[in-house]
């Protein structure tokens, strides 16, 4: 019994000694992190023990997650990353010396919200809202000699490192408008917003509309996160 008693103690032990030794690693990969958002980002380190991927200074997965960054203008929200294959030694995790990490895979995703897709494409007075698929664009227009609110119902896209909405249809006042009107208005709500620089050097594959913003895919392979 007492030999039961000691081995749960020890075993208590090194589960405590566990979890502060990957709060403390943690803490210090999130400062290293940090470089490429606007504020030290939220590290979860994957798998249990923690311990036997410290020592080996290799970690399996990690998971990071910040509120936003800024890239060229565009702010990117609600950035969150999966890093596989990480290294960071365990002394300079814990001595506070990570300079730089090396990350076999990142996988990403990002938000640039309706109104910040709006200020980065540069043109007075639009406004962006989800429907279904699509994205609804709305802005004054002056057409055919007539100054109209016009709304066009948008495909969003993805072409090279760009963020294209590409209007489909039109609608003034909530009407659909003739092919004379529509041809006059070709064109002149298409957006095109550049996303060349998103954080740890993910290379953007995929985007599609969501309730808040237009939601970002990305991937990498064999990069150094450094400061």
């Amino acid at each position: 019994m007492k030999l039961l008693v000691a081995l749960v103690v020890l075993l208590l032990l090194l589960v405590g000694a566990d979890r502060v030794a990957e709060q403390v690693a943690e803490g210090r990969i999130a400062d290293q992190l940090a470089a490429d958002l606007s504020s030290t980002p939220q590290v979860e380190v994957g798998g249990f023990p923690f311990l036997t991927q410290a020592l080996s200074g290799r970690y399996r997965t990690i998971t990071v997650s910040g509120d936003s960054a800024s890239r060229d203008g565009v702010r990117i929200s609600d950035f969150t990353a999966d890093l596989s294959g990480v290294q960071v030694p365990l002394s300079d995790a814990l001595g506070g010396r990570v300079s730089d990490v090396p990350v076999d895979r990142l996988r990403g995703t990002a938000l640039i919200t309706y109104a910040d897709f709006a200020r980065s494409a540069d043109v007075r007075g639009l406004e962006l809202s989800p429907d279904g698929d699509q994205v609804r664009v709305t802005g004054p227009l002056s057409v055919l000699g007539q100054d109209l609110t016009v709304t066009a119902l948008s495909d969003v896209a993805l072409e090279g490192e760009q963020v294209l909405l590409t209007a489909q249809s039109f609608e003034v006042n909530g009407s659909p408008v003739s092919s004379v009107v529509s041809g006059a208005l070709s064109g002149r709500l298409d957006l095109r917003v550049d996303v060349d620089e998103l954080p740890y050097d993910l290379r953007l594959t995929d985007v599609e509309t969501g309730e808040r913003g237009i939601e970002l895919s990305g991937t990498a392979r064999d990069v150094v996160l450094s400061r």
